[in-house]
């Protein structure tokens, strides 16, 4: 995967749109806008992704990464329910 932000180096991204090529596919996205409350509201099909990715990265990350990192990790206590 190949993230790009246009117009800028070194990873700063001034605004909300990335471009993002997958396999050679290229494809746009553009951020969420969160409500008057600054929740942003995501689609069941992304919150089964997330499910997924979290769920995984704390079966695979003991081991491999740093005992910094997974404190952190567990001090954020990210839901794995959305």
């Amino acid at each position: 995967m190949e993230i790009r932000l246009p117009g800028r180096a070194n990873g700063v991204c001034a605004g909300m749109h990335w471009e993002v090529t997958v396999m050679g596919k290229g494809t746009k996205y553009t951020a969420k806008t969160p409500d008057e409350n600054g929740y942003i509201h995501y689609t069941e099909e992304e919150d089964q992704i997330w499910h997924e990715l979290i769920t995984n990265q704390k079966k695979v990350l003991p081991g491999r990464a740093s005992p910094i990192w997974l404190e952190a990790m567990e001090r954020m206590d990210f839901p794995e329910d959305r």
